[in-house]
């Protein structure tokens, strides 16, 4: 009976969320093969470009609709982060739960931002693409990681300037479309090549 209960309170919710919730009660030596791999699995699916392309539930969209509320979420976020830090770096002063806190506190006032993205911001650490990420010369505490997510949050932003202007030339086009199909054949419409950027009249 327990399971379908299960089941039903995370209808709904993101992924990441769902694991934030199953790591509530863990500590780093306490992390299983088991939830490694379920972070890994998830990492796997998510990306900037999906953050910012309006589909995944933000902060704001999760709460306004009563899915979580912020203590939770904070609660959640802070210990992913606290069990992250924990065992991806091996250093000598780390971040401490309270810390974890804090710092969760900060990124879920971010309303636009989404749960996804805090894997993202994981990840993109782990992967660390032309050394984005300035090493912590043995130190990780809050504001090493507010460092770090802003440099996150400029890919962030430089992602969603895509997609808006992505949006912008799909719609330009598609109007095009719309207004030459009511003047001109079928195999007259004018047809976009993105390569040349140009317009060719061409049969479909």
């Amino acid at each position: 009976m327990e399971e379908p209960e299960k089941n039903q309170s995370q209808k709904g919710l993101p992924k990441s969320i769902v694991l934030f919730r199953s790591l509530e009660k863990k500590r780093p030596q306490e992390l299983t093969v088991s939830d490694t791999m379920d972070i890994i699995k998830i990492e796997k699916d998510v990306s900037v470009q999906k953050c910012v392309n309006d589909i995944t539930l933000s902060f704001s969209q999760l709460m306004g609709r009563q899915m979580v509320d912020d203590l939770s979420l904070i609660g959640w976020i802070a210990n992913y982060l606290y069990i992250f830090f924990s065992t991806y770096f091996n250093v000598t002063n780390n971040i401490t739960p309270s810390q974890g806190i804090m710092i969760a506190n900060e990124l879920v006032k971010r309303l636009d931002l989404t749960p996804d993205d805090i894997i993202c911001f994981t990840k993109s650490i782990k992967e660390n693409e032309n050394e984005k990420y300035d090493k912590s010369f043995n130190r990780i505490d809050p504001a090493v990681i507010m460092d770090w997510f802003n440099v996150y949050l400029n890919d962030r932003i430089e992602a969603k300037e895509i997609y808006e202007q992505k949006k912008k030339s799909e719609f330009v086009i598609s109007q095009s479309r719309e207004r030459t199909s009511r003047t001109l054949p079928l195999s007259e419409i004018p047809v976009f090549n993105k390569e040349t950027g140009e317009w060719n009249r061409k049969k479909l």
